[in-house]
């Protein structure tokens, strides 16, 4: 059940980084939107290059301050993935040793 939720904070995440990262290479690029989308499909899951992007785009589109931006980005990026670390190294506790 954990990990459900993990797949889905994870999912939500990335959908703000994906926002945030086309809004900001929108801005810097000047590209169409749809060309931008495209570029931030391409990096929005990406654990450390989507979360950088992301927080590069807030401060810079939204005016955010770069302690916010982490704490949006990084904070829940680093956090989740430690959760799903232990998580998979738990022990599943319906297995059963039938061969």
């Amino acid at each position: 059940m954990m990990k459900a939720y993990l797949f889905f904070a994870y999912i939500a995440l990335g959908t703000v980084q994906l926002y945030a990262i086309t809004l900001g290479a929108e801005w810097w690029l000047a590209y169409h939107w749809s060309v931008c989308l495209f570029i931030g499909f391409l990096v929005a899951y990406t654990p450390f290059v989507g979360s950088l992007l992301a927080i590069m785009g807030a401060v810079t589109v939204w005016g955010w301050s770069w302690a916010q931006g982490a704490a949006m980005f990084a904070l829940p990026m680093m956090l989740i993935f430690i959760v799903f670390i232990m998580a998979g190294i738990q022990p599943d506790r319906y297995q059963t040793n039938d061969n």
